[in-house]
C-alpha cells in the first residue's frame, strides 16, 4: 500500500549524501515503512532513486500535536516494576518503552537531517512524512534484515551502556535472549552468528552479534518473518507482545516498526525504527525504551530513556 501523498529523504549508512524516491509506476526501488502493532500495513513509495540537495527547503507541512501528558518518573518506574514481574514469570525479557514531547521555537528539518547525518554516519538518517502516520524522522543503527544478491544479514543488539562503562549480567543476558530467538525465528535457514561486539552509537554502546545467511525468499518476508525483534519487542514474543499493548497506555505507531529501501538490484537494507521522533508544529514527540528483565532497576531504565532522547536530542541542536 502507497499514498501518493507521501515523501521521503533517507541517507544510508557510510554515505554521505541524501536520496529520495521519485514516484514511478515501474520504478526499480521502494522505501517501505510498517508500524509495530501486528496490524500495521506495510506501505511503499515505488519509484526511482535520486540525488537530494539538502540545501533545496524541504516543504513539509506540520499538524499541531493532540495535547497528552507525559508519563511521570514514578508512573514509569511502576511500569518498569510490572515487566520485572513479567519477565521473572518467563525468564525472558520485555521491552517497555515511553514518549515524550519537547516544545520547539525555531527547526530546519534539513539542518537537522545534516547534524544527524554527521553524528551519527553509520545510522540510516531519514525524514518521511505519510498520509497516514505524520511525519516522522530518525537516525536509527540496527539492522532488521539487509540483501546483498543472495547473501541475508540481521544482528542481535541488545544491552545499552554509556561511554566506557563495562557491561554487566544483564546485558549479556539480554543479549543472549534477542540471538536465540532470531535463531528460532531463522530455523529454516542454516545461519551462521558471527562473534559478539560491541556497537557504538554516540555515547550509546550496544551489545552486538552478527547474524547470516544465503536464502531464497525475499527481503520482504524476512522483514516479516523478524519483525518484531525480541530487541524491541521482548521474549517469549506473543507473551511480550501482549503485555506492551496492555501496559504501555500509548500506541507506538511507527517506533519500533521497521523501514527501509528495497531495491530491484538486490541490494537492499530495513532498518528497526530507534532513536527517532514524530514532528508537529512547535513540538517534537521522543520515543525511547529499554530491555527488561528480572536484574532490571526501575530508576536505572527511566534514566535509560532520558539518555537516549537526549542523545538524539544533542545532535539535532533545536533551539528552544
Amino acid at each position: 500500500m502507497a499514498s501518493e501523498f507521501s515523501q521521503v529523504v533517507f541517507s544510508l549508512p557510510g554515505n554521505d549524501f541524501f536520496e529520495t524516491i521519485i514516484p514511478e509506476l515501474k520504478g526499480s526501488a521502494s522505501f517501505v515503512w510498517r508500524g509495530f502493532e501486528n496490524e500495521s500495513p506495510l506501505n511503499r513509495i515505488v519509484g526511482k532513486r535520486k540525488y537530494f540537495d539538502l540545501d533545496q527547503p524541504l516543504e513539509i507541512p506540520l499538524a499541531e500535536m493532540p495535547f497528552r501528558e507525559d508519563v511521570s518518573q514514578n508512573e514509569y518506574e511502576l511500569l518498569v516494576k510490572k515487566a520485572i514481574d513479567f519477565s521473572g514469570q518467563f525468564h525472558g525479557k520485555v521491552v517497555l518503552s515511553r514518549n515524550a514531547h519537547k516544545s520547539i521555537k525555531a527547526f530546519s528539518i534539513n539542518d537537522t537531517l545534516k547534524r544527524l547525518k554527521a553524528s551519527f554516519p553509520n545510522a540510516l538518517v531519514y525524514l518521511l512524512a505519510t498520509e497516514n502516520d505524520g511525519v516522522w524522522m530518525g537516525a536509527t543503527p540496527e539492522t532488521l534484515v539487509k540483501q546483498t544478491a543472495s547473501v541475508f544479514e540481521t544482528m542481535a543488539l541488545a544491552g545499552t551502556k554509556w561511554n566506557n562503562e563495562a557491561f554487566e549480567e544483564k546485558e549479556f543476558f539480554e543479549q543472549e535472549l534477542v540471538v536465540k530467538s532470531i535463531a528460532e525465528k531463522l530455523g529454516e535457514e542454516e545461519v551462521t552468528v558471527g562473534e559478539r561486539i560491541s556497537h557504538q552509537f554516540g555515547a550509546i554502546n550496544h551489545l552486538k552479534t552478527p547474524i547470516t545467511w544465503l536464502g531464497n525468499k525475499s527481503i520482504d518476508q524476512y522483514a516479516q518473518l523478524l519483525h518484531p525483534t525480541p530487541a524491541v519487542c521482548g521474549f517469549p514474543q506473543m507473551e511480550a507482545y501482549d503485555f506492551i499493548l496492555k501496559t504501555e497506555n500509548y500506541k507506538r505507531s511507527l517506533y519500533t516498526g521497521y523501514l527501509g529501501l528495497v531495491d530491484a538490484n538486490e541490494n537492499s537494507h530495513l532498518f528497526v525504527n530507534l532513536r527517532c521522533m514524530q514532528l508537529f508544529r512547535n513540538h517534537i514527540l521522543l520515543y525511547a525504551g529499554g530491555g527488561i528483565n528480572e536484574m532490571s532497576v526501575p530508576q536505572t531504565e527511566w534514566e535509560e530513556t532520558i539518555r537516549k532522547m537526549n542523545t538524539v536530542l544533542s545532535a539535532m541542536k533545536i533551539n528552544d
